[in-house]
């Protein structure tokens, strides 16, 4: 049989060889690659080259549009788990607590209940729209307690953006939050909180992706929703139960933004252990994404970064 990583290396070609096709499919038609790529709206950039042709692109002048995608602390990065340096010799950063992030809704814990969907095309996402303001995440940074308000969670499917001795996952979560204290400000403080989904034979699969699923193809059905519709109402999310891993290890590195303009702003916390996703599940992003635009690509990672002699640290294990 063939080695879990030679399998996911393989399944990663056959993706690439999927997307370059199509690529070529809507160059033959006359179709612009970045709209059949489901770029998001008033951006400039898509996932034909999965991040690699984001420096390049060029402002009507010739300058760089995103010059900070080719800058020396970008994301995602392979994890190697043999590398991985003790928080302890972390100079400047504390790790990320959790607080009532990670507490139950029942039990006072933060519970969302004014999210909504705001992309159920390539990139699926969900913002809070009025966040809790207690007992938020805290982030130490250069002697600073600095709280954390979660904005939005986003998915990145089929493939993970970051690996774990290089090995991709089908999915990868991204909770984004910024410091509570410069909410406005275009340059704050984000800290991005990454969790991986691994495969189950479990019928059941992660009860919050069939909940999600269920609220969105309702709405749909009930025609109060389109695929692509940027404004979908859900029910409460309790972030705990719904959003983080049963184990809360997990590795912390300074990094960027994964999506241009690639800012270099970003204290991330990737967990090692991951939640639970059915291979039926992952046909909801399928599902979700084709039915927007049904030419579209399916895989919305970027390539992975060099860590440039950044160091990534170990927390809780």
């Amino acid at each position: 049989m063939m080695p879990a990583r030679g399998l996911c290396l393989l399944g990663a070609l056959f993706l690439s060889i999927f997307i370059e096709g199509q690529a070529a499919g809507a160059a033959a038609s006359g179709a612009t690659a970045v709209g059949r790529q489901l770029k998001a709206p008033n951006e400039g950039y898509n996932y034909i080259r999965h991040g690699f042709d984001w420096p390049n692109i060029q402002n009507t002048d010739g300058s760089a549009t995103y010059p900070t995608c080719s800058g020396n602390a970008q994301s995602p990065i392979d994890i190697d788990m043999s590398q991985l340096v003790d928080e302890s010799q972390r100079q400047g950063t504390s790790g990320v607590t959790l607080n009532d992030l990670n507490v139950d809704a029942g039990s006072g814990g933060l519970s969302f209940t004014q999210a909504r969907v705001k992309q159920i095309e390539q990139e699926l996402r969900v913002d809070f729209t009025a966040s809790p303001t207690d007992n938020l995440p805290t982030i130490t940074i250069d002697g600073t307690d600095m709280s954390f308000t979660p904005l939005q969670f986003h998915f990145h499917h089929f493939l993970s953006e970051h690996t774990i001795n290089g090995v991709h996952y089908p999915l990868e979560s991204h909770i984004v939050m910024k410091d509570s204290s410069n909410l406005e400000a275009s340059d704050g403080q984000l800290a991005v909180i990454g969790v991986m989904y691994k495969y189950t034979n479990d019928g059941a699969g992660d009860a919050f992706l069939n909940s999600l699923e269920t609220q969105i193809r309702t709405k749909i059905e009930n025609g109060d929703a389109t695929y692509g519709e940027m404004d979908v109402p859900i029910d409460n999310i309790n972030a705990k139960a719904d959003l983080l891993p049963s184990s809360l290890e997990y590795v912390g590195y300074d990094g960027s933004l994964t999506t241009p303009p690639c800012d270099e702003r970003v204290k991330w916390h990737v967990f090692t252990t991951p939640r639970m996703v059915t291979i039926d599940q992952m046909k909801f992003f399928m599902n979700v994404t084709m039915e927007a635009h049904s030419d579209a690509a399916l895989v919305n990672n970027r390539v992975l970064q060099d860590l440039n002699g950044r160091k990534v640290y170990k927390y809780g294990f």
